[in-house]
């Protein structure tokens, strides 16, 4: 399943947003039982992370760490913007 169906995004429509924005997209993966996650669940694959028209896929603790640094990412930003670095 497509987490943001980017399908059905209209790129020239998102442009604005970044290179990469209307192809972000996470597509969960099929067959993934409770013994998976129950024997370890953040080394499991969960399913594909797409960006850019590459694809990975990923563990629980990968889609973990890429929330942090994408939250981090954007508080140095508005930090040095903030400070005029």
């Amino acid at each position: 399943m497509s987490l943001n169906q980017t399908h059905a995004i209209d790129q020239q429509k998102v442009a604005k947003y970044g290179k990469y924005f209307g192809s972000i997209d996470f597509t969960t993966k099929n067959g993934v039982t409770r013994s998976d996650l129950q024997r370890d669940k953040l080394d499991v694959v969960v399913g594909a992370f797409t960006i850019g028209g590459h694809e990975f896929n990923i563990t629980l603790s990968e889609l973990d760490r890429i929330l942090e640094t994408g939250n981090a990412a954007k508080e140095v930003f508005i930090r040095k913007y903030t400070l005029g670095v």
